[in-house]
């Protein structure tokens, strides 16, 4: 779609919604963008970028303050007047362009005045990530930041460290979202940004090409932000996504609606994104007492709902004038189903084995489409996923499938059979004959999904995280479940963990620069002090085993310097195996772990 056309339609849905409770509301935005440095060389992009992504917001509905080449008092004042216009609004943004330096693990971005000259003048020079965070905690609805601020940093070759055991991050380093809020870095940490040859930066491309779309999911949105970065650099640079955000899907700009309604209020409506509108639509269309039977049948209950009591209305005035006429209303010659042609594909979904629904949610996965949990159950997440998917692949975007979209996602996805028992799950609750230790690990580890199995009497736990998790971390989580990081004594015990990773491509992450594929943690890693990538390996715990099954070339520390070392699955190339490899530091984070529980 021409670009032109896009922001015609943007403008127009946002003039409907303007009246519509669903996402009408308070939106606000900060944007800075910071280029002109007064003690390093200056950055072309930031302030462009801030202008051309201004100009994006205020076109979707945010009022939007812009800061452009901000010193410290500048971006303080801004951030502290933003923080109290963001109090109690349903959407507000943070974006930042510029330089960020990340120290011991903190984050901070810079001002245009800043020096810099010594790690103590960042509290005074610098505005910590923290701070902006926090400037948005009075904010009712959906908090977003987003950094175009992983650039390389000059400021990290004058600073004087202070102190030896502070150290200076390549890129910004990653951040926990809290609830309801979704951080989007430039570049993965450990990892820097490009600034871009064109007028824009590549991250900022890719989010201009995509704010203005309508019923453009966010995360989904996000994600397209970073496929479009990996392709115009090459694979050199991946943003990054922290996210907590609700079930519910969010948008910046809400689905087309199919036709402009009214509520009992007179506010505008969008009958697209309310299933029970479309469906009353629908069984308007047909208009008779069987097709007000089956929106009844399916949507009766809800108690209070305008269409609901429409639907009852319209179903009595039928019955009265066939009453009147002498008609019997169950002669009628359209004697069909008409719950099917109210909501056709309800009636498909309907007759799913759970074994498809799997299936289904497994495809989603493979097409790199959020399915949610994973356990045949199609709750709000996976028809997010759905319509996501539809969305992309040219189906109206309703969340409900038909027979030909089920063919169609099947297909693409590959119609081999895939062992489900492999597949990680969501527990809700324990299944039923689990020994006390897997009734454990289900507690501790509620919301996670993983995949489990046995080998030598152990229990072996293959977890899942979403956000990816530190080698530090995953040692605490495997002990919160009753277990360590797997301690691995043979082939037979690693061939038998490997098999409940390969068939579920959540538990691996490509690195499309380096072309290699990494998994989850195991528990061995190299101890403090170890300055050579081939000695100092031990296994967590105190649990002795030679046995290793190290990757070509593996491991290979590339900063000895920079700490020590952890080992995870690996791979060759995109194909994963049950080899392992050196992630070149164990804070990297991996997309799992392994836990043994004796």
């Amino acid at each position: 779609m021409p670009r032109w056309l896009i922001w015609l339609v943007a403008v127009l849905v946002v003039w409907c919604w303007a009246l519509d409770p669903a996402f009408a509301g308070k939106r606000v935005a900060l944007v800075v963008g910071n280029g002109a440095y007064q003690h390093v060389a200056g950055l072309p992009n930031p302030t462009r970028d801030a202008a051309d992504l201004a100009n994006a917001l205020r076109g979707i509905g945010f009022e939007v303050k812009e800061l452009e080449n901000a010193d410290k008092v500048a971006f303080e004042a801004a951030l502290s007047d933003f923080s109290d216009a963001a109090a109690g609004a349903d959407f507000a943004i943070v974006y930042y362009a510029g330089h960020g330096i990340e120290v011991d693990r903190q984050n901070y971005l810079i001002p245009v005045d800043a020096k810099l000259a010594t790690d103590r003048r960042l509290r005074f020079e610098a505005l910590s990530l923290d701070d902006v965070l926090g400037a948005l905690d009075g904010v009712k609805g959906i908090r977003m930041v987003l950094l175009d601020a992983c650039r390389n940093n000059p400021f990290s070759a004058s600073m004087t460290m202070t102190s030896a055991s502070r150290s200076i991050g390549r890129g910004l380093s990653r951040v926990e979202a809290a609830s309801g809020t979704v951080i989007s870095f430039a570049a993965k940490e450990g990892t820097t940004a490009s600034d871009g040859d064109g007028r824009n930066s590549p991250f900022t491309a890719a989010l201009l090409a995509n704010i203005s779309e309508p019923g453009l999911e966010i995360q989904f949105l996000l994600r397209d932000v970073r496929d479009r970065v990996l392709s115009a650099t090459n694979g050199a640079q991946e943003p990054f996504i922290s996210a907590s955000l609700p079930r519910e899907a969010v948008y910046l700009v809400p689905p087309l609606t199919s036709g402009i309604s009214t509520d009992v209020s007179g506010n505008v409506t969008s009958p697209a994104s309310d299933p029970v509108a479309v469906d009353y639509q629908l069984a308007e269309r047909v208009g008779n007492a069987e097709a007000w039977e089956a929106f009844l049948a399916k949507h009766g209950s809800e108690t209070g709902n305008f269409y609901v009591d429409l639907a009852k209305a319209a179903r009595q005035k039928l019955a009265t004038a066939n009453s009147s006429s002498g008609q019997n209303p169950a002669a009628e010659p359209e004697q069909q189903q008409v719950a099917a042609v109210v909501s056709p594909a309800a009636g498909v979904e309907k007759n799913l084995t759970r074994d498809l629904r799997l299936r289904i949610e497994i495809a989603l996965m493979k097409q790199s489409i959020e399915p949610g949990n994973i356990d045949g159950e199609f709750d709000r997440d996976t028809r997010a996923g759905i319509k996501s998917w539809q969305y992309v692949s040219g189906f109206e975007p309703t969340g409900t499938l038909e027979q030909s979209q089920i063919d169609n996602l099947l297909g693409t996805a590959g119609s081999r059979d895939v062992d489900t028992s492999r597949i990680a799950m969501a527990y809700k609750q324990p299944p039923e004959g689990a020994d006390g230790r897997l009734i454990h690990a289900i507690n501790e580890l509620r919301g996670l999904s993983f995949t489990h199995g046995s080998f030598g009497g152990h229990l072996y736990l293959a977890v899942i995280d979403n956000g990816d998790i530190s080698f530090k971390d995953a040692r605490e989580l495997a002990k919160r479940a009753g277990g360590a990081l797997a301690c691995v004594s043979s082939a037979a015990e690693n061939n038998a963990i490997f098999d409940l990773i390969k068939e579920d491509l959540r538990f691996w992450r490509i690195d499309n620069k380096y072309d290699f594929i990494s998994g989850p943690w195991i528990g061995l890693y190299q101890a403090p002090g170890s300055r050579s990538s081939k000695q100092g390996w031990v296994w967590v715990d105190g649990c002795k085993s030679s046995y290793r099954n190290w990757k070509g070339g593996q491991p290979n520390e590339i900063d000895l310097n920079a700490g020590p070392g952890a080992a995870a699955y690996g791979g060759n190339g995109k194909k994963a195996t049950a080899a392992w490899q050196d992630p070149i530091l164990f804070k990297q984070p991996a997309p799992g772990l392994i836990i043994e529980i004796e």
